[in-house]
């Protein structure tokens, strides 16, 4: 009777373990139970080993339970992975398992499972169990069941797998059954975002200046110069990218064009045929070196090739949108004709036989005078006409003419008394020079008419100032030449009554000047003549009239 109600409580206890909740159901169910994951979210980390009631024997943490195809660097969101959970106990012949996916910092769930052969989602597709048939063996005391979950979208982060296995010995008592529990978190990653770049300011920029790129992520961050900063400075012309990378991979960026405009090559001037120097009245060519037009200084030109006839520093510019570059400066010498030479003489250019002046020039370089002579001064002895030539490399210049007169001293004079009563020089000259009694008589001609008694003597010049010898002198008495003094009836009547007309032949002409002496030479009278016949008052005497015309005697009574 006892062994009968024995059997019976066994009975019936095992029923009402087959009628316990879902969780509690052993490994021989048809489900694991939902919630007893080991996740610290759920039933406060119970397993249905651990305080679950449905296994004894607790449960024990057991790395190696789960396994992914998730690489090491994380998930990448939305991509589907494959899952392994592995149930191992020696002696166990039926396994069971639950495994749910969980967002690590709140237990939300995340991504999707997908249930495969031995497996089911219950617990509205939060978990994935085992089914009846998915409790046996695969291998002497193992199990193992393959399914996929589908990462969550970006952003969910960090997400944990919790899974509990329960390995049991199918004696229909949950005593001797072991539950191992494990979870493994994996960081959301997988091969990185392809960053974006941009520009800060213009990709056209001047040599000298810089354009900040900028890329959208900072994290793993390597752009194509090298740099690891979310930001840089490019001053080159070139193609720009950052590439993303992590341990799954890399992913390169937008690319962005840098073009760099550099100043102009500061052009170079060179000189044409002429070179950099040349002579007054001509002029040469100067050349820049530039693929862009230019501006001169001086002279604001702007073509590439000029003409210049005038001597200075010149230089080229060259200007972009970037600025301007300017030629080294360059010197054009512009050579001079030689000054026109100044010739000066030291004395008077007229002199004597015999003298001498000495001429000079001022002029520089290469000098010729006209005689020849490569001398700066010269010593002139002769009459000529003499300048002097300047010579430079450019050209040559004449001097003025200066004329030299050498003058012959003229001969010694002698004087005679001709038969009109003139006193007579015996050699022609330019000039004469009357002495009486050594004292200068204002005249100038070959012949005088004695004014006085006395000594005369002449003395000869030239046109250059030479001066003859002075001549023997003269004595001049009126007593002792009147016997040689014609009257050649110039005048009439003669003679004449005192205070008479006196009436002179037509051959004096009028207005010339006529002069009376006495006999001791004393002018007595003189006037001009204004008509053939004039009065004159003398006293009684022996009188001489003479002009340039005439030299006659006259006596009044």
């Amino acid at each position: 009777m006892k062994k009968k109600l024995l059997i019976a409580f066994s009975i019936v206890t095992c029923l009402t373990i087959a009628f316990l909740p879902e969780k509690n159901v052993h490994g021989n169910a048809g489900s694991g139970p939902t919630g007893n994951t080991g996740s610290p979210f759920d039933s406060n980390g119970q397993t249905c080993g651990s305080g679950g009631g449905c296994h004894a024997g607790g449960s024990t943490n057991q790395n190696g339970i789960i396994a992914t195809d998730i690489p090491a660097c994380g998930y990448t969101p939305g991509q589907t992975y494959n899952i392994t959970v592995t149930a191992t106990s020696a002696g166990r012949s039926k396994f069971g398992f639950s495994l749910s996916a969980q967002k690590t910092s709140n237990g939300f769930t995340a991504g999707t499972l997908i249930a495969g052969a031995g497996s089911q989602l219950n617990g509205s597709n939060r978990y994935i169990t085992h089914t009846s048939a998915g409790t046996a063996a695969t291998g002497s005391g193992t199990r193992v069941w393959n399914f996929q979950w589908t990462a969550p979208v970006a952003g969910t982060g960090s997400v944990s797998l919790y899974a509990a296995v329960n390995c049991t010995n199918s004696n229909g008592n949950p005593s001797g059954d072991i539950v191992f529990n494990s979870s493994i978190a994996i960081q959301e990653g997988g091969i990185p975002a392809a960053p974006v770049i941009s520009a800060v300011g213009s990709t056209n920029i001047c040599a000298g200046q810089s354009v900040t790129l900028n890329s959208n992520t900072a994290t793993g961050i390597s752009w194509s110069t090298g740099a690891n900063t979310q930001s840089i400075n490019v001053n080159t012309t070139g193609i720009f990218t950052a590439t993303a990378t992590n341990s799954c991979g890399s992913a390169t960026s937008n690319s962005i064009n840098v073009f760099v405009t550099s100043l102009p090559a500061a052009p170079v001037v060179t000189a044409g045929a002429n070179g950099f120097q040349f002579c007054e009245g001509q002029s040469t060519t100067l050349i820049a070196s530039s693929v862009l037009p230019v501006v001169w200084t001086p002279g604001n030109f702007t073509t590439n090739q000029i003409n210049v006839n005038t001597g200075g520093i010149y230089t080229a510019s060259a200007t972009n949108n970037c600025g301007t570059t300017t030629s080294l400066p360059v010197a054009v010498i512009e050579d001079p004709l030689p000054v026109i030479p100044n010739v000066t003489a030291s004395g008077s250019a007229s002199f004597c036989v015999g003298d001498s002046v000495i001429l000079s020039t001022d002029a520089e370089f290469s000098y010729t005078w006209s005689n020849d002579i490569t001398q700066p001064n010269i010593t002139v002895l002769s009459s000529g006409e003499y300048f002097v030539s300047a010579v430079n490399e450019c050209g040559i210049s004449y001097s003025d003419t200066i004329i030299v007169s050498a003058d012959l001293i003229p001969a010694t004079p002698e004087i005679t008394f001709n038969g009109d009563g003139f006193l007579q020089s015996s050699i022609s000259a330019p000039f004469y020079n009357w002495f009486i009694n050594g004292n200068p008589i204002n005249s100038n001609d070959s012949a005088i008419v004695p004014s006085q008694q006395g000594d005369y003597t002449l003395i000869l010049a030239s046109n250059s100032g030479c001066f003859s010898d002075t001549s023997a002198a003269f004595n001049y008495n009126a007593t002792s030449v009147s016997s040689y003094i014609k009257s050649n009836n110039n005048i009439y009547p003669n003679p004449v009554q005192q205070n008479q007309w006196i009436t002179f032949s037509n051959n004096i002409p009028q207005n010339s000047e006529i002069t009376i002496f006495d006999l001791q030479g004393r002018t007595v009278f003189k006037s001009i003549m204004s008509q053939q016949t004039m009065q004159i008052c003398l006293l009684p005497g022996t009188y001489i009239i003479a002009n340039k015309y005439m030299y006659s005697k006259l006596i009044v009574q």
